[in-house]
Order: C-alpha cells, then structure tokens, then sequence
C-alpha cells in the first residue's frame, strides 16, 4: 500500500475526505480549520446525529444546520454562561 495505490477506502471516508476539501476550498477556509477542536466537535455531532437515523433515512442537512442567526445568538448565550461562571469563580478566590 502506498499514496499511488492506497488500499480500498471505504466510500463513505472518501465522501468525507471529498467533503473536507469542498469546505475549504467553496468557503475559503485554513487548511488547519478542518483539524480544529471545534470543527471536530461539530463534525463528531453530525456522525452522532447520523447514527440516530436509519442508513436508509434520508436527512435533509439544512434542516439540521441552524441559521447564523441561531448560531450567534447561541454564543451570546454561552457567553453569558461562561462569564456568569467565571464570575462565580472570581468571588471565591
């Protein structure tokens, strides 16, 4: 086995591998972005919510995906969580 004549890759590593490079070339992304602990965690999320469905069930993904709307207001509420808890831990010191 070697880069020229790499042993069968099962097709759905190939549909992510293709999907990885679709993202960072369509959405101008780092090449470090697809290797992040946060573009980890999501795509990690995705399989999960993957393994829920039946592999015959068809999954519309932007039925799935929030808005960037959503998206930003979800992290002003992190926000607000965090620095309520980093509140919580400046008060005990």
């Amino acid at each position: 086995m070697n880069r020229l004549f790499p042993a069968a890759i099962p097709p759905t590593k190939t549909r992510v591998k293709i999907a990885r490079v679709e993202f960072i070339a369509l959405d101008s992304r780092p090449f470090e972005t697809v290797s992040g602990e946060g573009f980890m965690k999501l795509a990690q999320s995705l399989f999960d919510a993957g393994k829920y469905f039946s592999p015959t069930s068809t999954v519309n993904l932007k039925d799935s995906i929030p808005s960037p709307v959503t998206v930003s207001r979800n992290v002003e509420d992190l926000y607000k969580k965090k620095q309520s808890e980093l509140a919580k831990l400046c008060i005990n010191i």
